[in-house]
């Protein structure tokens, strides 16, 4: 499978998708991020992402107009193996990523939609 970059950036997932009648076209730009504190991810992730994006040509990469990037985040102490059933054990992990998301949306606010 071939490596894709975008102007040196190069994203964990990307996913196009296009209407039967082929009408709209959809490409979603995924980023997983398992980092310590929200902080990290939006001055790694998010300030690069959007800097790429503000400059990028979709078309030259066969991006359609609505292309969307989703960052994926959780800090490094959440299991994603753990099940619904578990999560009664694991209350205080499961609340700590919660309010580290609330300081990631706060921070992230003058983002462009």
């Amino acid at each position: 499978m071939p490596v894709f970059f975008l102007d040196g950036y190069k994203p964990d997932i990307l996913a196009r998708k296009q209407t039967p009648d082929l009408k709209k076209k959809y490409t979603f730009v995924v980023e997983i991020e398992r980092k310590n504190h929200p902080a990290m991810t939006y001055d790694e992730k998010f300030k690069r992402i959007e800097k790429v994006f503000a400059r990028l040509d979709l078309k030259k990469y066969g991006f359609s107009e609505h292309t969307k990037v989703l960052i994926v985040w959780n800090n490094r102490s959440f299991n994603p193996y753990w099940r619904p059933q578990e999560f009664e054990e694991y209350t205080e992990q499961i609340e700590n990523p919660e309010r580290q998301f609330e300081i990631l949306v706060k921070i992230s606010r003058n983002l462009p939609h």
